[in-house]
């Protein structure tokens, strides 16, 4: 993902050779995977982007118009930790599949 003004990387995590950067783009939660650009919501920030296999985890929050509501995405697919509430913002996740 390349930077530019009213970017922000977050989470970085390297699998093999391919590198994962998780983070935001003008209030648009993205990650990346070796330069390509996925869009996670719009109103959002990604803080933490964890990989198992070829599933990617980003974790992180989106705006429902009045508060943060938690949730992560797994591929792309959002899933609310919260109810929207109250405010509450995903910071961290980690992945163990047994």
């Amino acid at each position: 993902m390349t930077l530019t003004g009213g970017s922000s990387a977050s989470s970085i995590a390297v699998v093999g050779s391919d590198v994962y950067v998780g983070g935001s783009d003008n209030n648009v939660a993205k990650y990346s995977k070796n330069g390509q650009v996925m869009t996670l919501t719009d109103g959002t920030s990604a803080s933490s982007i964890a990989i198992v296999g070829s599933d990617v985890y980003v974790a992180g929050y989106e705006n429902n118009g009045s508060v943060s509501v938690a949730k992560y995405w797994k591929n792309g697919m959002a899933i609310p930790l919260t109810d929207g509430r109250q405010i509450a913002r995903a910071t961290s996740i980690v992945v163990i599949k047994r």
